[in-house]
């Protein structure tokens, strides 16, 4: 049932990411809404095929990287997938937009999460910071909404 909801929604979806082919669409510092109802929070920084990534947690390893991660993105058929050995939150995101307005990213392994937990996908999506707080106090993490781009 899992696998059915993630292949629709992603065939839902696709076509909204589907012009979107070059790492340059997703340049800018990305967060997580005020929305996000857990003890933890990311920042993204997209810089052409490259990205820096913060993230903090109520959960400790004692195996946490060394913050920022670095890696390179690459865009595949809609999809930019983060390339990194660390574990972040996602490495798969969908740039959701809809008549050219660009609404966030989105993971795609959350899917089945917002389903089963009957979730609004925005508590899930990153949102682009506004130019007015970049790089003034980055990284921003679950940013209230006047904060982020709308």
């Amino acid at each position: 049932m899992l696998t059915f909801l993630a292949v629709l929604a992603f065939a839902i979806c696709a076509p909204l990411a589907a012009a979107v082919e070059v790492p340059g669409d997703y340049s800018g510092y990305w967060s997580f809404s005020d929305e996000w109802a857990g003890y933890m929070g990311s920042a993204l920084e997209i810089k052409g095929e490259t990205f820096r990534y913060w993230s903090y947690s109520d959960v400790v390893t004692g195996n946490e990287p060394k913050q920022p991660v670095i890696g390179n993105v690459e865009i595949i058929n809609g999809v930019m997938n983060l390339i990194t050995d660390h574990v972040i939150y996602s490495k798969k995101w969908i740039l959701v937009q809809s008549n050219n307005q660009e609404f966030g990213i989105f993971p795609l392994d959350n899917i089945a999460v917002i389903h089963i937990r009957n979730e609004k996908a925005s508590t899930r999506m990153m949102s682009r910071v506004s130019k007015d707080n970049e790089p003034d106090g980055w990284p921003i993490m679950n940013a209230p909404i006047p904060t982020l781009v709308k």
